[in-house]
């Protein structure tokens, strides 16, 4: 299951190794600071590969984050109740502050799970991006 969340940047920001760097961190810290009191909130402890993973932020133009433009970012797991935890501890209008990035969430939006058969693969060396537009 993934959940898009809608950001809006509080401040210019360049995009750099260091503030990237950063970002992830703080984007770890983020989930699991919202997990603490869900069924997860033991994850960050447990010596094993995390239930979850999440995006980079989207549109981004010339490495700049732009005070008062909306980005996106999806956050990612195949346990469907790992997002549920995660919904049922954010807020809409909170703000997020990502390493030297700062945001107000202004929107989420759970997208349910895409089932895959064999019927509906298409065998190709080509790789798909797939971008969501709303």
């Amino acid at each position: 299951m993934r959940l898009v969340l809608k950001l809006e940047s509080n401040k210019d920001v360049l995009q750099s190794k260091e503030n990237n760097s950063k970002f992830y961190g703080g984007m770890h810290g983020w989930v699991y600071n919202k997990l603490k009191n869900t069924d997860f909130s033991k994850i960050y402890f447990e010596k094993e590969f995390k239930p979850f993973c999440f995006s980079n932020l989207f549109p981004i133009e010339k490495a700049l984050i732009k005070e008062g433009q909306i980005y996106s970012l999806i956050i990612s797991s195949p346990n469907e109740m790992f997002i549920v935890a995660l919904l049922s501890q954010i807020n809409l209008e909170e703000v997020i502050n990502l390493g030297e990035y700062s945001f107000k969430l202004k929107s989420y939006k759970p997208l349910p799970k895409i089932n895959v058969s064999k019927a509906n693969l298409l065998e190709s060396e080509t790789i798909i991006n797939i971008t969501i537009h709303e």
